[in-house]
């Protein structure tokens, strides 16, 4: 969190040995303190978790959309697949006859280490790719439902945990929060900010 007024740090203090509050801290010179109590401050922030909740209507009508999408981004991964593929088995073909010229004495020994090592080292960059977008074709579609799953019950996560779970789940879902006069003003993380926006304007087609 970010005080809105100079750009500085939140921090926490404790009070009368029990008591934490929350403040700017005034390290870009004299600023303003607004002090807001922790318990005050966990519910707030509370509100800013609950604007990203997707009831289940909504969760299965993104989740059918996702799945349409998924459509065009398995083509295009498989697509790249094959192209890489066939140009693995053109060079082991390379590989199979230029080791055949040695055999027969139609090329040289240095000219057969040479190429080849050249050849293999192409295949194994041409299986890495393979494998990378093998994973992208996975993680795509899988990434999504647990973003969108989180999205479903991040308030009630948030609610049932303790602070530093309640602290990986605010990271998680914002990348900043500015306070101005004990206000929140969240900066939510893609595509969580969406998603809040959707919640609030009722506008999903988009």
């Amino acid at each position: 969190m970010t005080c809105g007024r100079c750009g500085c740090s939140i921090t926490a203090e404790i009070q009368k040995n029990r008591y934490i509050y929350y403040h700017c801290t005034g390290s870009k010179g004299k600023c303003e303190k607004a002090y807001i109590r922790e318990e005050l401050l966990e519910d707030k922030l509370g509100q800013v978790v609950k604007k990203i909740v997707i009831d289940d209507a909504k969760l299965e009508w993104i989740k059918e959309a996702l799945k349409a999408s998924h459509v065009d981004e398995k083509a295009y991964h498989d697509e790249m697949i094959g192209k890489l593929t066939l140009r693995h088995k053109k060079l082991q073909q390379k590989l199979d006859q230029a080791y055949e010229d040695k055999l027969e004495g139609k090329i040289t020994e240095e000219f057969w280490n040479r190429k080849s090592e050249q050849w293999i080292e192409e295949q194994s960059r041409i299986l890495s790719e393979i494998q990378c977008h093998q994973n992208a074709n996975k993680s795509y579609f899988d990434e999504g439902i647990k973003i969108l799953e989180l999205a479903s019950k991040a308030y009630f996560l948030y609610q049932k945990q303790e602070a530093p779970e309640k602290r990986k789940l605010l990271n998680f879902l914002l990348s900043n929060c500015q306070v101005i006069d004990g206000t929140l003003y969240p900066t939510y993380r893609k595509p969580f900010d969406l998603l809040a926006e959707g919640n609030k304007t009722e506008k999903w087609g988009g």
